[in-house]
């Protein structure tokens, strides 16, 4: 673990990597960013942002805290309310992100990052793609990293 990056960003990063490396449906590179809204013209091609959401620090223990980091996933890609085929396309891939993180519990670029939640609480934002021509789909993901464990990390 880097020194240089906070926790959050480095787990954002992992996820990304493992986002690729997986086998979805569809193919696309997952980018890290910090854009949570995307422009229909920059959608043309289907785009998957991985963003830092939040960290939540709990007391675990007397001595060690745990953090519990929310990494969000967007998808977006331009497309009609009429063309079922693609949504039904796109709501697999979305799918197929969900069981690549939740199979793979521990993040293979940061291991002491352990999964602890992923939803999906904006499965399509019917709104934008009626309005907008605009899919959107956003999967949440909770990892918990302990506080130990990070400055162990960072001490070696």
């Amino acid at each position: 673990m880097s020194a240089t990056s906070a926790a959050i960003v480095q787990l954002a990063d992992a996820v990304t990597a493992q986002i690729n490396a997986a086998a979805l449906s569809q193919q696309v590179t997952a980018q890290r960013t910090y854009q949570f809204e995307r422009k229909k013209e920059e959608c043309s091609q289907l785009l998957v942002d991985v963003l830092p959401r939040q960290v939540k620090t709990q007391l675990a223990a007397r001595i060690f805290e745990e953090g519990d980091y929310g990494i969000s996933i967007v998808v977006s890609q331009q497309c009609n309310i009429a063309e079922t085929a693609k949504l039904d396309g796109l709501l697999l891939f979305v799918e197929d992100i969900r069981i690549a993180l939740a199979s793979n519990r521990r993040p293979p670029a940061l291991q002491m990052a352990s999964l602890q939640a992923i939803e999906m609480p904006a499965v399509l934002f019917p709104d934008r793609l009626r309005n907008e021509g605009l899919f959107r789909a956003l999967v949440v993901a909770t990892y918990r990293i302990y506080d130990s464990e990070l400055a162990a990390a960072r001490a070696g």
